[in-house]
């Protein structure tokens, strides 16, 4: 996941680690496909599905960090 803000100071200034809370339309970048085996039964496999997402918010208000 990926937040782009014409602020990249105010971006910044959110603390590692921290829990926030996004309001906004996502877009899609890529999405990425991997296969592993089942680690509860290996003799099955399972597809990984990884979305690639970008938040673009106009109002900063859109982000708020919950926890720190």
């Amino acid at each position: 996941m990926s937040i782009a803000h014409e602020d990249g100071k105010w971006l910044a200034d959110f603390p590692v680690d921290a829990d926030i809370v996004m309001f906004g339309i996502w877009r899609v970048l890529d999405r990425v496909e991997k296969e592993g085996k089942d680690p509860r039964n290996p003799s099955r496999s399972v597809t990984y599905v990884t979305h690639k997402l970008m938040l673009e918010p106009k109002f900063r208000h859109q982000l708020i960090c919950a926890r720190a």
